[in-house]
């Protein structure tokens, strides 16, 4: 018990003495009571001249306050318990108001820890509370909290585990991370020979340098290596904060090369493609073959129309009206003036392709199964399965591509002038249109109900992160700001709820990821639906991608234009959103 004042000095003065209340602890629970005294009450019979001083007992009971109560509490070292909010505040009041009894006003609390696994086992966390007047945390303790989490020791953060017993304070520290699985690497194709290479040029010969000779043609022998197959990689378990095995996502396979003529699986090695023949080789991640070719010096009077089963070389031009079909890749080192070329691979040409527009028909025309590179096309129809790639200018020409279109080099031109081009991909020239303002079209992907069905599944996606980013944030903010120990059970149900909330949002991702994935084998990707000028875009340019449409009324310069949401946008070529 706890005295308020010295012992009266008199049995008669410790009768009339009043104290107003005492300090009690109970040992056995940690509790600590203030008891509040019954103040007594007149009694009109008592002639007793020593008759307690009520008018003394109340100027004791006014001076009770917190600030003396805490320093009661302070002298008998009961100041590091636990106090409730207002417990004492709360006390004072009682006091004052005689309401005798025994109330709690503060607890002994010894320290604890309590170790929170995720509901997905790649976290664990570590809660404590600080010592309130009772035992600091013990080395045992964590270790029995740990044991019973069950938590791997090789995931356990080792700093972490140190900072729970070296601290007084409440502390929430990530305690364990899984250690994650190492996802198998995908299969790749090594494409082991190339088609043509870049002739190196002695730029301090005296001679002067033919700009018609760009590169020599690989030609392979029977047997040769042509692409390699790498196998797929079964990856690398890993290991959640429990224990248990996190498996891995095998890498994907990858199929190898289609196979035609003069192209064969080794006998010794089924990830290796060989040349079955002498010839021409043409490879890459979709096929591989190795064409006979044929080599002519002009195509003229002399060798009449082409039509060959494979690979024809011409070094020299093609003159006006003749035509060149090949089942493999067309070269011509030289120029094509009026020409009709036809390939069942590409179509390179080191010099331009001239044309006109009589009878309204372009009289120059180039098809390609797979890639088209020229130096120039002008009054020219061009289809190509692949990509195109012009040096100088498509100048009035109704061009299409499956794939990209990049025309300019950094010597060349780069324009397109006039015509219509159009891409399943993107466009990127230097210069679109003219300051003579002549009318150009530029056309992008197709309206198609799958490409509608694929900016669905992306939409809803950028819905779903942008909520699941808010929602991070949220949980964040919780757990930084809020103690642990005073933590309440709304705040914590309040965290559950987000995490929760933020499980299904990721599952939903995931879902539209694979409807996205399976889209984007049939449509062009919506955010390749770009087209870019290097240097100007001249008014009277035309833009359509899709089914939404830009008909440009001034110039722009560095540009980027593509499709956000249903209309189409100019931004700075070098601003990256």
């Amino acid at each position: 018990m706890n005295d308020n004042r010295e012992n009266a000095s008199s049995p008669a003065e410790a009768e009339r003495y009043f104290i107003p209340y005492t300090l009690e602890l109970d040992e056995s629970t940690g509790k600590l009571f203030g008891i509040i005294t019954k103040r007594p009450t007149p009694d009109p019979t008592n002639d007793n001249p020593d008759q307690i001083d009520f008018v003394q007992i109340d100027k004791e009971i006014t001076k009770v306050s917190p600030h003396k109560i805490r320093m009661d509490l302070e002298a008998r070292d009961f100041h590091h318990f636990f106090y409730p909010t207002n417990s004492v505040e709360s006390f004072v009041r009682k006091v004052k108001n005689h309401e005798a009894g025994k109330y709690e006003i503060a607890e002994r609390r010894d320290a604890d820890i309590k170790i929170t696994v995720s509901n997905d086992r790649l976290q664990a966390r570590a809660q404590t509370s600080e010592a309130w007047g009772g035992k600091k945390l013990t080395k045992e303790q964590v270790d029995k909290a740990v044991e019973q989490a069950k938590l791997s020791e090789s995931t356990i953060d080792k700093n972490a585990l140190n900072k729970l017993t070296k601290t007084s304070k409440a502390v929430d520290i990530v305690l364990a991370t899984a250690i994650p699985a190492q996802n198998g690497q995908d299969a790749r194709l090594e494409i082991l020979v190339q088609s043509k290479i870049e002739k190196v040029r002695n730029v301090d010969s005296i001679d002067a340098i033919d700009q018609h000779e760009v590169f020599d043609y690989s030609v392979v022998e029977e047997g040769d290596p042509l692409v390699r197959k790498i196998p797929a990689s079964s990856g690398i378990e890993g290991l959640n904060v429990v224990g248990k095995a996190i498996k891995p996502k095998k890498g994907r396979d990858v199929k190898l090369p289609n196979r035609s003529s003069g192209a064969e699986v080794s006998p010794d090695d089924k990830n290796l493609i060989i040349s079955a023949i002498k010839g021409h080789p043409v490879v890459s991640n979709s096929q591989a073959k190795v064409d006979p070719v044929l080599t002519l010096r002009a195509v003229d009077l002399n060798s009449g129309n082409v039509d060959y089963d494979g690979t024809v070389i011409v070094t020299g031009n093609v003159r006006s009206g003749f035509q060149v079909k090949a089942s493999g890749d067309i070269f011509v080192k030289g120029f094509v003036n009026k020409g009709h070329l036809e390939s069942g691979g590409s179509i390179y040409i080191s010099g331009g392709i001239q044309g006109d527009t009589s009878n309204e028909a372009h009289s120059s025309f180039l098809q390609a199964r797979e890639n088209i590179e020229i130096k120039f096309a002008n009054q020219s129809k061009i289809q190509c399965g692949g990509e195109l790639h012009v040096k100088e200018y498509l100048l009035n020409c109704t061009t299409y591509s499956l794939k990209k279109i990049t025309i300019g080099e950094k010597s060349g031109r780069g324009a397109i002038i006039g015509g219509c081009t159009k891409s399943n991909w993107s466009i990127r020239a230097k210069v679109l249109g003219s300051d003579a303002y002549v009318p150009t079209e530029i056309i992008l992907g197709s309206n198609s109900v799958a490409q509608k069905e694929l900016e669905k599944f992306q939409k809803k996606k950028k819905q779903r992160r942008l909520e699941a980013t808010k929602l991070e944030s949220v949980l964040r903010r919780i757990r930084e700001t809020d103690d642990p120990t005073s933590m309440g059970d709304i705040t914590l149900d309040k965290a559950r709820k987000i995490e929760n909330t933020l499980k299904a949002i990721n599952e939903m991702i995931e879902e539209y990821d694979q409807h996205i994935d399976e889209l984007q084998d049939v449509v062009p990707d919506s955010e390749q639906l770009q087209v870019q000028v290097e240097s100007t875009l001249y008014p009277n340019v035309t833009i359509i991608i899709n089914d939404a449409s830009l008909h440009l009324e001034k110039e722009h310069r560095q540009v980027t234009i593509e499709k956000l949401n249903s209309d189409i946008e100019i931004r700075p070529l070098n601003d990256k959103e």
